[in-house]
C-alpha cells in the first residue's frame, strides 16, 4: 500500500534540498508559521506543464536572504554580489526545486518547465493557491507558493 504524499511537505522539501545543494544553506519547514511582512522582497517563479495540467511555482525572499543565497552559490561575500546575480540565484532556486518536484511526481506525469521569471515585491497571482509554505532559512522567512493554473 502506498503512503499518500503531502503536497505541502513535498514542495517544502524540494526547496530545502535545492537550498542545501546549491547555496549551502539549511532550511526548515514551518507548516504552521504565519507569514511576516518584509520591507523589501524578491520573487522568482516558474510554470510547470504536465498531463495533470498547469502549475505555477514561486518563492519570495527578503532581499538580505536572497543576497546570502547568491553569496553561497558564488562563493563570495554578500557585499560582492550584484543585483543581477541575486535575481539569477533566486531563478535558479525555483528551477532546481521545481525540477526536483517534477522528478518526485514521476516521469509518467510528463512535467516540463518554463523559463523562470523574477522581480521585486510579490509574484503576480496566476491561479488558485495550492500551497503557501513558510521555510525558516538562517532565521529569515522564505515563502513558497504553488498555484494551479
Amino acid at each position: 500500500m502506498t503512503t499518500p504524499i503531502d503536497p505541502r511537505e513535498v514542495t517544502a522539501e524540494a526547496v530545502i534540498d535545492a537550498l542545501e545543494q546549491l547555496m549551502f544553506l539549511a532550511g526548515e519547514w514551518r507548516p504552521d508559521a504565519q507569514r511576516e511582512p518584509e520591507p523589501k522582497t524578491l520573487w522568482a517563479s516558474i510554470t510547470m506543464k504536465g498531463k495533470a495540467g498547469f502549475g505555477h511555482f514561486a518563492v519570495v525572499a527578503p532581499e538580505p536572504l536572497a543576497r546570502k543565497m547568491a553569496s553561497g552559490v558564488l562563493g563570495v561575500g554578500p557585499e560582492a554580489v550584484s543585483e543581477s546575480q541575486i535575481f539569477d540565484t533566486v531563478r535558479e532556486l525555483v528551477n532546481t526545486a521545481c525540477g526536483t518536484l517534477a522528478r518526485h511526481l514521476g516521469e509518467e506525469a510528463g512535467y516540463s518547465l518554463g523559463l523562470p521569471e523574477a522581480g521585486y515585491g510579490a509574484p503576480p497571482p496566476k491561479g488558485a493557491v495550492m500551497a503557501n509554505e513558510v521555510l525558516d532559512v538562517d532565521g529569515e522567512q522564505l515563502v513558497v507558493l504553488v498555484e494551479a493554473v
